[in-house]
Order: structure tokens, then sequence, then C-alpha cells
């Protein structure tokens, strides 16, 4: 994978979620039936459009582990933790703070 010493990012723009969401779908599908250059190719175009996109991260790490290399599954891998950590932590303090808005 090119660049992996820099963290995907630098977008401005949220691009729709439901076009993220299929293209994850697409991946994951394109992943599962062993059509690994498919999969390469979407998850590298949701990453375009969405570089903090957790589960694109994970899975495109395990491709990458399934390859061999194992140094780029670890650094998309551990990007993904830290992104549903981040996500988990929000989402924790919105409930703690919006639980007495009910």
């Amino acid at each position: 994978m090119e660049r992996l010493s820099q963290r995907p990012g630098g977008r401005t723009a949220s691009p729709p979620s439901s076009s993220v969401a299929s293209l994850v779908d697409a991946a994951l599908h394109a992943h599962q039936a062993g059509r690994l250059d498919t999969a390469d190719s979407l998850y590298r175009e949701i990453l375009a459009l969405d570089p903090a996109n957790a589960r694109a991260l994970h899975y495109f790490g395990v491709l990458h582990y399934q390859r061999g290399q194992h140094a780029a599954a670890a650094t998309l891998m551990s990007w993904a933790c830290t992104k549903r950590r981040t996500l988990r932590d929000v989402a924790s303090r919105l409930n703690s703070r919006c639980g007495n808005c009910r």
C-alpha cells in the first residue's frame, strides 16, 4: 500500500453516508467472495471518500494480512481501532450529556 507512513485524511466535505455504506457492503461482499483485487479497489475508493471509515480501514487491513503484507495490515487495523475508540468515546459523552434531555 502506498504512503502508509501518513494517515489518510485531508478531506473537507463529508461524502453521502449511503454511498459510502453501499461501497463498504460491495467491498465486503467482494472480499468474502475471494475477489481480493476488486475488494482492494473498493476499499481504496471508500478511504478516498471517507479516510476515517473504521470498517474499511479494518477490512483493508485484513486484506493486507491475507496477502502477507503484515506491516501494512497492522497500521490499517491500528487506525481502525483508533477511529472506533473515538466514535465510542463521542457516543458515550453524548449519551451521558444528553441522557437528561429526554
